[in-house]
């Protein structure tokens, strides 16, 4: 039903395509309909980020010349 509604049915064709009135095709599946919606609108959940990260990504590595990944200093 989600996705004939996402597709553009009207309740009036959900109802047809069930044998049961507009009315009663709504009253059945408007709430699974707004779930739906409401869930598409909600971000999914991000775990914080670990000691050292920050937004989830880790620091570069430092070398011990205080550069960063590949240093060719000394």
């Amino acid at each position: 039903m989600v996705f004939e509604r996402e597709q553009g049915a009207s309740w009036q064709d959900i109802g047809a395509a069930l044998g049961i009135s507009r009315q009663t095709a709504h009253e059945r599946f408007a709430e699974v309909e707004q779930r739906w919606k409401d869930a598409l609108r909600r971000p999914w959940p991000r775990p914080a980020p670990a000691a050292g990260e920050r937004c989830g990504f880790r620091k570069a590595r430092r070398t011990p010349s205080g550069g960063a990944g590949n240093s060719t200093h000394g």
